[in-house]
């Protein structure tokens, strides 16, 4: 909730700004940041798109499912553009029990899972391009 309204109030700020065009805003998490972006995306609907940096489902026990802050339960709602991106050798988010099941559960249409050879932190530079590259390719120039 604390982090629903944050983001809510930052969203609030940018719209104030004459330097940010906030018709085209992205949603950007990395790590706990991107494991709770569907609930964020769902809490917000004014994003345009959304990057997710090694993001999937936290690890966890079944009856953690049934929480109803656990991204599972938005994960049909995310229908904006999302690419995920993630490291292959990620120890914290696994990928065939976190990072592939979030990227199959998410209702978007229009989405794309980078694997890097990295571990949770994949290389920042990498990183810039890919989103850069991605988000051209899908919103247009910015």
């Amino acid at each position: 909730v604390c982090m629903a309204k944050d983001l809510a109030r930052t969203v609030d700020y940018l719209h104030t700004r004459a330097d940010v065009n906030a018709d085209r805003l992205i949603y950007m998490g990395h790590s706990m940041g991107a494991v709770c972006g569907p609930c964020l995306l769902h809490a917000h609907p004014g994003f345009k798109a959304a990057v997710l940096i090694s993001g999937g489902y936290p690890p966890s026990g079944p009856a953690d499912n049934e929480q109803i802050y656990h991204p599972f339960h938005y994960m049909p709602h995310v229908k904006i553009p999302v690419l995920m991106i993630n490291g292959r050798y990620d120890t914290i988010i696994d990928y065939h029990s976190a990072q592939l099941p979030f990227f199959e559960d998410l209702g978007s249409t229009h989405k794309q899972h980078i694997l890097l050879n990295a571990n949770h932190d994949p290389p920042t530079e990498e990183l810039i391009h890919r989103a850069d590259q991605w988000l051209q390719s899908t919103l247009g120039p910015m």
